[in-house]
């Protein structure tokens, strides 16, 4: 495990510590029936072994009234308040992720929602129009995404331009810098040149699931 995720993994430690003291009085088994997480999994977040799977993280915004964007990032309010007005809720894209390098299995699953404050998307300039929230895994897109990242896609956005896309290909996600060519062909681009660029035609063999708007960034 990288020096980042450990100190990314002690600073959600140090957000959930607080949550569990705030909103369950310090009970921890109480926390954990109520999100449904297993009391191993709760000891492995409570030392900063690892973090919560994204499922995990919408379960704990939902049931603690809790803003994602607190508790991915450490900014903005941790409370999402008593007004529904100030609070979005975006369809949590359930898949296996999306994988910046070769590909990850994409696994479908219900829709959930993560509660997030407006002011959170309108400091990130967008809209919660047709918006999804996928999280993403690889290294083939940094600096401009880093593993960890939960993105939000536009899911109405499919006609490629230049731009960061997530795109399906077989049974897998992928995130792509798209640059479109003549004949309706695209050029799919990874940031780091380890990995190799290919060029498909939209429909077949490859879909776009939607254009990449935003994003949440691991904060230690």
């Amino acid at each position: 495990m990288s020096t980042n995720f450990i100190k990314y993994n002690n600073a959600v430690a140090k957000r959930l510590e607080l949550i569990v003291h705030k909103q369950f009085g310090g009970n921890w088994a109480k926390f954990g029936r109520k999100t449904g997480i297993t009391p191993g999994s709760l000891g492995a977040y409570k030392i900063g072994k690892t973090k919560p799977a994204w499922d995990q993280i919408v379960s704990i915004c939902e049931q603690a009234h809790i803003d994602a964007n607190w508790l991915l990032t450490g900014k903005g309010a941790m409370l999402l308040g008593d007004a529904v007005l100030d609070v979005v809720q975006i369809p949590y894209y359930q898949e296996a992720g999306v994988a910046m390098g070769q590909g990850e299995s994409a696994q479908k699953g219900a829709f959930e929602r993560l509660a997030i404050s407006q002011e959170a998307i309108r400091k990130m300039g967008l809209s919660p129009q047709n918006l999804s929230v996928i999280s993403v895994s690889g290294d083939a897109m940094e600096p401009y995404l880093h593993e960890g990242d939960l993105v939000f896609v536009d899911l109405s956005m499919t006609i490629p331009v230049e731009g960061v896309y997530v795109l399906r290909m077989d049974n897998a996600l992928l995130t792509k810098r798209l640059q479109p060519l003549p004949n309706g062909l695209c050029e799919a681009h990874s940031f780091k040149p380890a990995y190799r660029s290919f060029t498909f035609k939209v429909g077949e063999g490859v879909g776009i699931i939607g254009r990449i708007m935003g994003s949440l960034k691991m904060t230690m």
